[in-house]
């Protein structure tokens, strides 16, 4: 069954997503697109002109991917494999938060586990670096290949201080991208 990417349908279908359910996109180096989508928990992808191709999900003895209800929000594609990576909240209520890997072609490969909620996850083109952040810090961790922590957290500061009295407040990373030189852009 052929499907195409239909804006403004939602279902469970193949191409069709859950009501406000996309929360990123990402695109591998020969122009296919990956959509998450939160409500069907799974994420699809399509060619560059919109055709779908397949729908990605954890098996059983990996868990299911935790997209329902916004833990599940971040995507990345990248490296010289081009690996897809699904950055993930964890569960209300529990500070946990990992990082699953897929091959392009939807095969489950690996996970980035003991983290914190993800906020942001980034891949470098050329090594294959994983960049993650996790909710309420002002670091970033990273990662090679193989999920192996690369030094310290590479720390970020807030560009203003607070007024005396005035806690100052937590450098909140929604995004990361990495440059054609492999630096933190």
């Amino acid at each position: 069954e052929e499907s195409e990417c239909q804006a403004g349908v939602a279902g469970s279908a193949p191409g069709q997503f859950g009501a406000q359910a996309v929360t990123s996109i990402a695109v591998d180096s020969g122009g296919d697109v990956y959509v998450l989508d939160r409500t069907n928990q799974r994420v699809e992808k399509y060619t560059a002109a919109g055709a779908f191709l397949l729908s990605i999900t954890s098996s059983v003895e990996h868990g299911a991917l935790e997209t329902e209800s916004g833990l599940g929000n971040l995507l990345a594609v990248g490296g010289p494999e081009d690996v897809l990576y699904v950055g993930e909240r964890g569960p209300p209520g529990e500070p946990v938060g990992r990082v699953e890997e897929f091959e392009v072609d939807g095969k489950w490969k690996g996970e980035i586990s003991g983290l914190g909620p993800v906020s942001a996850v980034a891949v470098d083109q050329t090594s294959g670096d994983i960049y993650v952040s996790e909710r309420d810090s002002d670091a970033i961790k990273q990662f090679d290949s193989t999920g192996k922590l690369l030094g310290e957290p590479i720390k970020l500061h807030p560009s203003h201080t607070a007024p005396p009295g005035i806690a100052q407040p937590r450098l909140a990373i929604a995004t990361i991208a990495i440059d054609s030189g492999g630096r933190l852009a």
